[in-house]
């Protein structure tokens, strides 16, 4: 019986030898054909194609973390509505903090500087002032930007002005009013049942 065993171990071997063999010289790749070399390589047929192999860890995913942050870093160079003095053209004190921080930053970035345009209405001659105000700020955040820069040869005079742009918001504004609404609807007592409330009508409101 031990005679019978150890006969189909070998058998078992040989098989194995034998199948290996075939396989590589069908021309499957060894163990070495990553990197490019490899069994394929020697027999002068093609190595493993690139795209065969995954991509390094977090290369596809950073393009559009890289993306996010880009438009984040252009959004801070609106000039938004409320950073004006009601329904003019003159900077309140947080919108003078806000264009020296630009200005600062203005020679190392790409970014426009963007007036938010004000919110049309249905009056055609309201709307008509408000582009007057909307262009009377764009002209006095350009002088203000040509004269920070006024004793500095690098930043020219036009190129600067051709960077202040009339443009809507990048993002959709929550006016107080609606933040209100949204803000009871999430925390009422029928927050439950709002078809947003996120945890299966546990009354969480997110």
């Amino acid at each position: 019986m031990a005679g019978i065993q150890k006969k189909h171990w070998i058998l078992s071997v040989l098989t194995l030898v034998v199948l290996s063999a075939s396989l590589v010289n069908a021309g499957f790749p060894c163990n070495s054909c990553c990197g490019g070399g490899g069994c394929f390589a020697k027999k002068g047929k093609p190595a493993m194609p690139p795209y065969d192999r995954p991509f390094p860890l977090g290369q596809v995913s950073d393009a559009f973390w890289e993306t996010q942050q880009t438009n984040a870093e252009a959004a801070d160079f609106i000039m938004y509505d409320y950073e004006f003095v009601g329904k003019t053209a003159n900077l309140n004190p947080m919108g003078r903090d806000h264009m020296t921080q630009i200005a600062r930053r203005l020679p190392h970035v790409p970014f426009p500087i963007v007036i938010e345009m004000s919110e049309k209405t249905n009056d055609p001659a309201e709307n008509r002032e408000l582009l007057q105000i909307d262009e009377t700020r764009r002209a006095n955040v350009v002088m203000w930007l040509q004269k920070f820069y006024a004793d500095d040869p690098t930043m020219d005079p036009e190129q600067i002005a051709n960077r202040v742009v009339i443009a809507p918001d990048f993002v959709y504004q929550v006016n107080s009013e609606q933040a209100a609404r949204d803000f009871r609807t999430a925390t009422g007592p029928n927050r439950s049942r709002n078809a947003y409330s996120g945890s299966m009508g546990r009354g969480w409101g997110y």
